[in-house]
């Protein structure tokens, strides 16, 4: 036991290693220019090429993506994720903004789980839900769309109430 949870811990850096390039690799081969759509967004209308190129500095896209990752990665080591773009705000304030809401929606999500799955472990334990499918296969349909129905109804009252969408609503214009 103890042997195979060192050999997970071991794993646990260089799969988070792995996933990071990644990712940071796709992103940066999705077609576009940051500095071109901040520009664009900034509503400058006509921007020159030097105002392009000193964005582009400023933000270090201009430099190769081994370098781009390695300065990236030692602020991430650091506890710094970078700025926004899309928000103008550091990334970690706003993480910290919807940490709540994500762990609120993990515990529900984590209650809704066991106050399904138990009493089905239950039922299918003694039998009773094998027979019922096999007798109605309706049954079989319907348990699978419960979840998702609990979900549409749970969103849709929190976007209702409003408390969804109260640590984005600022960011939005």
């Amino acid at each position: 036991m103890r042997q195979h949870t060192m050999k997970r811990v071991g794993l646990f850096v260089p799969t988070v290693l792995l996933v990071t390039v990644l990712v940071f690799v796709l992103m940066r081969w999705i077609p576009g220019d940051p500095a071109l759509a901040i520009l664009e967004d900034e509503g400058v209308g006509s921007f020159t090429q030097e105002d392009l190129a000193r964005l582009r500095q400023e933000i270090g896209t201009d430099r190769p993506i081994v370098v781009q990752y390695v300065t990236w990665m030692s602020g991430v080591v650091q506890g710094d994720f970078g700025d926004s773009p899309w928000f103008n705000a550091p990334v970690m304030g706003e993480l910290k903004d919807r940490i709540p809401v994500t762990v609120e929606l993990a515990i529900f999500a984590m209650l809704l789980a066991m106050v399904v799955a138990i009493p089905l472990g239950v039922v299918q334990r003694d039998g009773y839900l094998h027979r019922a499918e096999h007798h109605h296969p309706r049954v079989r349909h319907r348990r699978r769309g419960f979840i998702e129905l609990l979900w549409c109804g749970y969103t849709t009252g929190r976007c209702l109430l409003g408390r969804a969408a109260e640590p984005v609503r600022h960011n939005l214009y």
